[in-house]
């Protein structure tokens, strides 16, 4: 993480209310405050662009509707107009600090928007096309994906809602676990 903490832009205020909403100290909002400027470089906001650059070291190669997909769902409030205001930009990062539980990045915070980057028509479920799609990235067997869907699909409705997308998660702790370094690389 580059880049200089006395850059204009975030106001002590609001550095200050970041501190207090996600438990942190002075020095760990300094490390996330530089690396938002090295994705945000001179605006107080990240676009897609900046965003892009959080996969940059990821072991994965995300597909771009992926990322697309988390950086809508983080941008989502309509005040955000497509942009990451320095707030949203902790979010994600403590997101993907998967070891830091926090207000506002929890477990079910980060499995709703793997949800949402699975549910890629935004149907409010997840298909047996879409789970495949988001899995095979790393999973190398098209036969577990299908035989993972279908447990998941407890009610045999051919679609998975987020309950049953939250037990799989709970109950599947290694395939969340690559979910979540697929979703969220920097963590």
């Amino acid at each position: 993480m580059g880049g200089c903490f006395a850059k204009p832009g975030i106001k002590p205020a609001e550095r200050a209310a970041a501190m207090e909403k996600y438990k942190l100290s002075a020095d760990e909002i300094r490390k996330i405050e530089e690396f938002f400027y090295d994705c945000a470089s001179k605006r107080k906001y990240v676009t897609y662009s900046g965003f892009r650059t959080l996969y940059a070291s990821s072991r994965f190669d995300q597909e771009e509707a992926d990322m697309q997909a988390v950086f809508r769902t983080i941008a989502r409030p309509p005040q955000l107009d497509g942009r990451i205001d320095f707030d949203s930009f902790v979010r994600l990062i403590l997101l993907c600090n998967r070891g830091k539980e926090v207000e506002g990045a929890s477990e079910e915070d980060r499995m709703r928007i793997l949800f949402d980057v699975m549910d890629s028509d935004g149907s409010e479920s997840i298909s047996k096309p879409e789970f495949q799609r988001f899995l095979l990235n790393f999973v190398d067997d098209d036969t577990a994906t299908s035989q993972m869907f279908d447990k998941l699909d407890s009610d045999q409705s051919e679609e998975i809602d987020f309950q049953e997308f939250s037990s799989f998660c709970k109950s599947n702790r290694k395939v969340y676990r690559k979910m979540c370094l697929y979703v969220f690389p920097s963590g």
